[in-house]
């Protein structure tokens, strides 16, 4: 992970965003962190990017895996798909 100031990034604009395609990058403001460069993934899937580094989704991930399932065939039934 790199960090520059924002003054750097105006700068130096065309190197950041080629540098932050392959780390992150902390834009601070007045020596704080303000923002984060971070790439697409190639698959063009940036919401699924932003998820797999959320704390909440995870947490949401491990309490839904404590919840009892159901069987396939009742899935199918209440989602009223075809047999």
């Amino acid at each position: 992970m790199t960090t520059i100031s924002v003054e750097e990034l105006r700068a130096n604009l065309d190197r950041y965003l080629a540098t932050a395609a392959t780390e992150d990058i902390v834009v601070t403001r007045d020596g704080k962190p303000f923002v984060v460069l971070q790439a697409v993934p190639e698959n063009g899937d940036a919401d699924a990017a932003l998820l797999g580094k959320s704390e909440a989704f995870w947490e949401m991930v491990r309490q839904r895996r404590q919840e009892p399932g159901i069987p396939w065939n009742e899935a199918r039934k209440q989602l009223e798909l075809a047999d």
